[in-house]
This record gives structure tokens, C-alpha cells and sequence, in this order.
């Protein structure tokens, strides 16, 4: 009798045994799946801002800035830098000869950071049908030069330079040992020279903690557009107090 129930004891605790770890496997397999995803997942995250207002807080309003547009607007662009910028967007507009992007560098846990030169992608490059005009925002004062990546975009091969604040780095890199919470800030600058309609984005690789990641930076989604600074137009504009005011015959 024993016996039999020793046996019976031993199926049933078998049974259950079999039952559990079949119950465990999933459990076991997410837990894994977790733990191997989150070596994937980089302890920093990227945050793009286009927002001249934004962008050049705290600096002085002293970069002046261009854009193309097709024809000269009727109306008038009010408030700050950004503003401008933005109505001229809204107008179908774009910069001209440059784009700027802030990114920040958000640490979600503790990280060693080193980012290095933005790699741009081009997505499209389009002549223009019509010359446009362009739109001057003048301003007084000395440039400022806030950290930045500057890419040349249609230089042969691609040149990058890095600003760091009044002076060059040449190891073109910026290395941070950053808290969890911690913020760095720096611009990407892309530069164009040659003539027409430049459509671009821009991927940004972070070293964090020995493992490489690529941030994608773009213009809320869309691509960055910039209009060559070589591009003709018929006429040059800025505004005054009365309005638009052909460039050269400013009174």
C-alpha cells in the first residue's frame, strides 16, 4: 500500500513539476526577451527643436538670417526671430544658405556620452523654376557662435567643422559623463552653398557606454529644406517700420 501511494505521489508531484515549468517558459522567455531589450535601449534620449526663439535663447538677437520665397508677400512678418522664420515657412518659404537644429542630449539614467559628426542624408535636390526673392533679417551686433557641428553640405568630400563656443576642436567629437536627468545642448549647421532646393535629414551617433546608437534628427518630421546661398533671385527684401524695402535703397 505504501508502495502505491509512493508511486502515486511520485506522478503526481512529476505532473506538477512538468505543469510549472511549462507554466514558467513564457515568464522565463519575457523576463530574457526584457533583460536583452534593455541593453538595447540607449540610456540617453534626443529631443530636436527648430525654433529660432528657442534655439538662440539668451544669446543676443545679432545673426542675421535669409530665406527664398517665390514672391514677395503682401503682409508683414511679426515678432522675434522665430516668428519670422516661422511665417516665412507659412508663406512657403525656406531658409536660405543655411539651417540650424538645437539637439539635447537627455540622460535617462547615468551615461559616458560621446557624440560624434552628424551624418546628413540628402534625400533630393531640386532646381528652381522661377528665381524668388529673398528675405533679409538684418540685425546689429557681433555673430555669436554657440557649440555646434557645422556641415558643409555640398563641399566634395563633405567637410565638418565643430564650434565650440569661440573656439575650434579638432577631434570633432563632444564627450560627456552625464547623471541621470543631466542636459547637453548643442546645434547642428548645415551649410549649402551650391544652387537649388536641398532636402535633407540628419542621423546623430552617440557612443553610451560602449554601445553605438543613431538618433535621427528631422524638421518635425519632415525633411530639413535650404535653398543654396548661390541660388539667383530677382531682388533682395527687408522690412522697416512702413513695410518691405528693396535691399540697397534703405532710407
Amino acid at each position: 500500500m505504501v508502495s502505491i501511494l509512493t508511486t502515486l505521489l511520485g506522478v503526481f508531484l512529476g505532473i506538477l513539476a512538468t505543469l510549472t515549468l511549462d507554466f514558467l517558459k513564457p515568464l522565463r522567455h519575457r523576463l530574457s526577451s526584457k533583460g536583452i531589450d534593455s541593453l538595447k535601449v540607449p540610456p540617453v534620449t534626443v529631443v530636436s527643436e527648430t525654433d529660432l526663439d528657442v534655439i538662440y535663447a539668451g544669446h543676443p538677437d545679432w545673426i542675421a538670417t535669409r530665406y527664398w520665397i517665390a514672391r514677395l508677400p503682401t503682409d508683414l512678418p511679426h515678432g522675434g526671430r522665430g516668428a519670422y522664420r516661422h511665417w516665412v515657412i507659412s508663406q512657403g518659404g525656406f531658409d536660405k544658405g543655411y539651417s540650424v537644429v538645437m539637439v539635447n542630449i537627455v540622460a535617462e539614467s547615468d551615461a559616458t556620452v560621446v557624440i560624434r559628426p552628424p551624418l546628413i542624408d540628402v534625400t533630393s535636390v531640386v532646381s528652381l523654376e522661377e528665381p524668388g526673392v529673398e528675405l533679409v533679417r538684418t540685425v546689429g551686433g557681433a555673430e555669436t557662435r554657440p557649440r555646434a557641428f557645422e556641415v558643409h553640405l555640398d563641399s566634395h568630400p563633405e567637410v565638418v567643422k565643430l564650434v565650440a563656443g569661440d573656439d575650434r576642436d579638432a577631434t570633432l567629437t563632444y564627450t560627456w559623463n552625464m547623471r541621470r536627468g543631466d542636459v547637453e545642448t548643442f546645434l547642428i549647421r548645415v551649410m549649402v552653398h551650391a544652387p537649388g532646393v536641398w532636402k535633407w535629414r540628419a542621423r546623430v551617433p552617440a557612443l553610451t557606454n560602449g554601445r553605438m546608437h543613431y538618433f535621427e534628427v528631422n524638421d518635425d518630421g519632415h525633411d530639413f529644406t535650404t535653398v543654396g546661398s548661390d541660388t539667383k533671385v530677382s531682388s533682395e527684401w527687408v522690412r522697416d517700420e512702413s513695410g518691405w524695402v528693396r535691399r540697397g535703397s534703405e532710407r
